[in-house]
């Protein structure tokens, strides 16, 4: 019942399970054949106007401590897919 963490570029592992990618924006140039993940959640990954902030787009880029706050608090409303995946693991399942 592991939760592991890899980068999305890298390669499937034996014990890897349920891999998924959690960002906002999908990897580009990446064929669908060549994807190593099971399912893509964007609502997981930082909405668009955080990543945005985070990265300068309309305003001076805000700091890691504020994104973190800000991100955990989007997260909240995202109880559900967080509890569907906590109940995954409870049942055993390897999630990366």
């Amino acid at each position: 019942m592991p939760l592991q963490t890899r980068r999305w570029n890298d390669p499937r592992e034996p014990g890897d399970g349920f891999r998924l990618l959690i960002c906002r924006y999908r990897p580009r140039g990446v064929r669908k054949a060549d994807e190593t993940w099971d399912e893509w959640w964007p609502r997981l990954g930082p909405s668009r106007e955080l990543h945005a902030a985070f990265y300068g787009k309309t305003e001076a880029p805000i700091g890691w401590e504020k994104y973190r706050a800000r991100y955990l608090q989007e997260m909240k409303a995202q109880w559900i897919a967080i509890d569907a995946l906590a109940k995954r693991l409870s049942a055993g399942e390897s999630i990366t």
